[in-house]
């Protein structure tokens, strides 16, 4: 059996960059997501459901604590009907607090994956506290721990939101 590694997140993002015409933005995170596989990545890049659902996660993140709760409901409801998409999407809102933190601790905008939202980031990075980003990022750990351990999907998810939301104004 041929056993390969992983490629270098770096040359996957160029590579995208300059066989794929996939804006710098797109391609990292695309990247990023692939794990080292190259055609995964290019699917991620070019993958309109994949940033549609990505754009969906932005927007209820930079406005989670103006959301009232029927809405995070809903929202996690409809990632529950894309099963297999439930990992993929709790690695974009994990990208996301990875972010906030960065930014919290260095006010270096070149460090971010979202480098496009930089005016939510640096608003929200102000306005939350460090145990408070923490807090998020252990609900979301433990929320694929739950997924992967066959854990009720919809209640787990919408208890993870709520967590967010409750640590959005530390």
């Amino acid at each position: 059996m041929l056993q390969t590694k992983p490629v270098e997140k770096d040359l996957i993002k160029v590579h995208l960059m300059s066989e794929h015409q996939i804006p710098d933005y797109q391609a990292e995170l695309s990247a990023i997501f692939a794990q080292g596989n190259v055609g995964k990545a290019i699917n991620y890049a070019s993958s309109e459901e994949f940033i549609e659902t990505k754009n969906d996660i932005l927007n209820i993140l930079k406005h989670i604590d103006e959301k009232e709760n029927y809405e995070l409901i809903d929202f996690a409801n409809n990632l529950t009907k894309e099963k297999d998409n439930v990992l993929n999407v709790l690695d974009l809102i994990l990208l996301w607090y990875r972010d906030l933190l960065m930014y919290k601790v260095t006010k270096n905008p070149n460090l971010l994956l979202y480098k496009k939202e930089i005016s939510s980031i640096s608003k929200i990075a102000n306005m939350i506290s460090y145990e408070g980003i923490q807090d998020i990022l252990k609900s979301i750990e433990e929320t694929k721990i739950k997924i992967e351990a066959n854990v009720n999907m919809e209640t787990t998810l919408q208890l993870m939101l709520f967590k967010i939301k409750e640590n959005s104004n530390d």
